[in-house]
């Protein structure tokens, strides 16, 4: 809980000096500020531990996670430090998961039957990063930062079908992660690589012990300047 102040802190301090630095520039009559349209397409999966099931020498049940795609869109709001140096902060609404395939070995005297399933854990956020952009170059930027994110709802699929599943337990409100970037600018277009890790567990019980993970192509569109 800690953790959430803090980064809630450091947002509204930003977002105030977001508001002054935009009062500033009018007087000044300097465009620093920038609103913009963001979205982008997701590669996600969920890393960590999963506990294989072993029950004795007649049953073994294992899980393999691979990559599940999702997409992002939310605005941006971008201020200019300096040539070199934005502060940008967001809200965005993201879906990201993974697949699970799930293999259960059966044995018996003489003979062994296995079988699979596979799911899709689909998690849904409203997410709001914290992130420093550095220009080496006016056409690309290096970036970092943190972002909190609460989860609005989850689903699981299985077999590519909507079924009524027993409920996944131990999925965390709140993730807190970090996130790197790299991206070219042109005019007012941008277009990037994006990758966040959860520092926080985004799931976590007696089976599975899980972190969002999430690499992104990016984009984003400018739509106002002050």
């Amino acid at each position: 809980m800690k953790y959430v102040i803090v980064f809630l802190f450091l947002n509204l301090v930003s977002l105030t000096n977001l508001v002054f630095a935009q009062q500033a520039n009018k007087d000044l009559e300097v465009k620093r500020l920038t609103i913009n349209i963001i979205g982008a397409a997701n590669f996600a999966n969920l890393l960590g531990k999963h506990y294989s099931n072993v029950n004795g020498n007649i049953e073994t049940i294992t899980k393999n996670y691979t990559p599940f795609f999702g997409g992002t869109i939310g605005f941006s709001c971008d201020y200019s430090l300096t040539k070199k140096l934005s502060l940008q902060t967001a809200l965005i609404y993201t879906t990201i998961g993974a697949n699970l395939l799930q293999k259960t070995t059966i044995y018996s005297e003489f003979d062994r039957i296995e079988y699979k399933k596979t799911y899709a854990y689909s998690l849904s956020y409203l997410k709001i990063p914290l992130i420093v952009n550095y220009y080496p170059s006016p056409k690309f930027y290096i970036s970092g930062g943190l972002y909190m994110a609460y989860n609005t709802f989850y689903t699981i699929k299985q077999d590519k079908l909507t079924s009524k599943l027993p409920k996944l337990e131990g999925v965390n409100p709140i993730d807190l992660g970090v996130i790197v970037a790299v991206g070219v600018v042109k005019s007012n277009f941008s277009y990037g690589v994006r990758y966040s890790y959860g520092l926080t567990k985004a799931i976590s019980n007696d089976k599975e012990s899980l972190h969002n993970s999430v690499f992104q192509l990016v984009f984003s569109i400018v739509i106002m300047k002050y």
